[in-house]
C-alpha cells in the first residue's frame, strides 16, 4: 500500500510504476518541445479483492522524442486501455544524453517511440473507486437554444 503518494514520478521511478489496465484518454504532440503527452488515469493500487482501485489523473509527458509510431486499430472500440509501458535498448545520443525505446502497448495497438526521460504529474488526490479508471469522458449539453 502506498503510504505517501509522489506527485511526480521521473524516468528513475520507472522500475517501481506500472502501467496494467490504465485508461489513456487523449495524446498531445508538443512538436516544438519535442513532447509526447499522454491523459491517463493512473492506477496506484488494486484492492487485495480486486473490487477498488486507487486511481488519480496524470499526465505522462516523454521528453525528446523521435522515430514515432502509433499502430491503433478503433474498429471495434473509442477506448484505449494502457497494457503495459516498455522501455529497452538504452543508448548515448550525439549530444551525450542517454535515450530509452519505449512501447506503449494498449488493446488496440502499439506506440512506440525513443525518448530521453519522462515526467507524470499526478493531477489530483487519488481516490478509491469501484472502477479501474475516473471516467473523465467529457459529457456534452445536446439541448437547442
Amino acid at each position: 500500500m502506498y503510504e505517501t503518494i509522489k506527485l511526480i514520478w521521473t524516468d528513475e521511478d520507472f522500475e517501481n510504476m506500472g502501467w496494467h489496465d490504465n485508461r489513456l484518454y487523449g495524446i498531445i504532440f508538443d512538436t516544438q518541445r519535442f513532447r509526447l503527452s499522454f491523459d491517463i488515469d493512473y492506477i496506484f493500487e488494486w484492492s487485495e479483492t480486486l473490487d477498488s482501485f486507487l486511481v488519480a489523473p496524470s499526465t505522462l509527458d516523454f521528453e525528446n522524442i523521435s522515430n514515432t509510431s502509433i499502430k491503433i486499430d478503433f474498429r471495434d472500440t473509442q477506448s484505449i486501455i494502457i497494457h503495459q509501458i516498455l522501455r529497452i535498448n538504452e543508448r548515448k545520443t550525439p549530444f551525450g544524453t542517454i535515450e530509452w525505446f519505449y512501447t506503449i502497448e494498449t488493446d488496440v495497438g502499439e506506440i512506440s517511440f525513443w525518448a530521453t526521460s519522462f515526467v507524470q504529474n499526478i493531477k489530483a488526490i487519488p481516490i478509491w473507486t469501484t472502477a479501474q479508471d475516473l471516467d473523465r469522458t467529457p459529457s456534452f449539453n445536446h439541448s437547442t437554444p
